[in-house]
């Protein structure tokens, strides 16, 4: 299809003889502006749209350009990507006050305006860097069409906010709590009965001292086919709380806990059960900080109790209560371009005896989809020296994918 248009519109641009190519010219714009309505809402087709109108002022065409315009200014009231939706608004800006409409000019840059400031006011959408390089863009387009007061303010506040230092803002801002949750649901019938019914959490809550974080999965499977437990529970959740002594050191308490999980669990059959559960206390270190405190790496170091239950065939394989010391590098929304990674590496001993150690490697990737909406890929790798069973491997791993969707705007 862009082919297409890029052709139409380049046989009115071309040389030719000097009587037919105006004519020609506005046919073949006619002719594009036809295919894109024919097209489907989309980021794409508002480029195009504003593409045609661009063309269409460079040829001093007689088309109608007010329909086109105000079709891309109703798309835009549905766009989920921010900055996209920041720099079609400025283009259109460009485009009206090039057809003389200064006053429809100002207000789209305005809105424009308007949700460079939302992304600013706690959503975390885009990046303190993105946002004072949308408010330069800004600052030049107010410039071009003659609000030099405006585009001065946002000038400033560009350079300010390429300046700023997060790194001294403590005690931090408190921040709402922000939550995203994201659920799967598999079954069959066919002689049996089957179904897994699992619900990702990933939570956190930011005080001026303190800040609190929960992710995990819990979920439950039903088999027909089991005689004595025909539902079997299973979750993985990892809770973290840390008290800020400064923006680099702080306090920490934190909580891992396996039930039936495919990655703890010391065998997996219907009527096992399987409990791991580590809680320690420390202290942190932070490593990296983003562009608030919710964005992180930090090394932690800390002990505790490590209770393991294992009930194997019937069997009490394990119950036990052990002091461990662990070691954590835990991370939180690193971006990696577009995408954020939240990676959590933990190795945990018991004191007594060196050799009875866990190893727990847990990376998330999100890659946004729209403001609210991502798709989250989840590796986990542990490695348990301690044989409970022969048939339980030492090393185990588990990789999901899927929709997660965020209540934080």
């Amino acid at each position: 299809m862009l082919s297409v248009l890029s052709a139409s519109v380049l046989i009115g641009l071309g040389p030719g003889p000097a009587s037919s190519a105006p004519h020609a010219a506005e046919a073949d714009l006619q002719v594009s502006l036809q295919i894109i309505q024919g097209m489907e809402a989309s980021e794409e087709r508002t480029r195009l749209i504003l593409a045609l109108v661009d063309a269409c002022i460079e040829r001093s065409c007689s088309l109608s350009l007010d329909g086109p315009l105000e079709q891309v200014r109703q798309g835009l009231k549905n766009g989920d990507d921010l900055a996209a939706n920041v720099r079609l608004r400025i283009a259109l800006a460009r485009a009206e006050h090039r057809l003389g409409n200064d006053g429809q000019a100002q207000e789209d840059l305005q809105a424009a305006a308007s949700e460079v400031e939302k992304s600013a006011s706690g959503a975390r959408a885009i990046s303190r860097e993105e946002q004072a390089q949308l408010l330069l863009e800004l600052s030049l387009a107010n410039q071009a069409i003659g609000e030099s007061e405006v585009g001065s303010e946002q000038l400033a506040t560009s350079q300010a906010l390429l300046h700023q230092d997060t790194t001294e803002a403590f005690p931090f801002a408190e921040q709402p709590l922000d939550l995203a949750v994201g659920a799967g649901l598999s079954g069959s019938s066919f002689i049996d009965t089957s179904a897994t019914l699992t619900v990702s959490l990933d939570g956190y809550k930011q005080w001026p001292r303190q800040d609190l974080y929960l992710t995990g999965i819990y979920g439950g499977g039903y088999d027909s086919d089991r005689d004595v437990k025909r539902i079997q529970p299973f979750a993985e959740s990892i809770l973290i709380y840390r008290y800020h002594l400064n923006p680099g050191w702080h306090l920490m308490a934190g909580n891992l806990t396996a039930l039936n999980s495919s990655t703890f669990a010391a065998q997996d059959d219907d009527d096992d059960l399987t409990l791991v559960t580590q809680t320690v206390a420390g202290i942190g270190r932070n490593l990296w900080r983003g562009d608030d405190p919710s964005s992180f790496i930090d090394l932690q170091l800390g002990v505790g109790p490590r209770y393991d239950y294992d009930s194997i065939n019937f069997e009490e394989l394990q119950n036990d209560v052990k002091p461990s010391l662990a070691l954590l590098l835990v991370g939180r929304d690193v971006p990696v371009g577009a995408a954020r990674l939240s990676p959590l590496l933990g190795v945990a001993s018991d004191i007594s005896d060196i050799t009875d150690t866990y190893l727990l490697l847990d990376t998330s990737l999100r890659i946004p989809i729209t403001q609210r909406l991502a798709w989250d890929t989840r590796a986990v790798l542990r490695y348990r020296s301690k044989t409970v069973v022969e048939s339980n491997p030492n090393v185990n791993a588990i990789f999901s994918t899927g929709l997660r969707f965020s209540f934080s705007p």
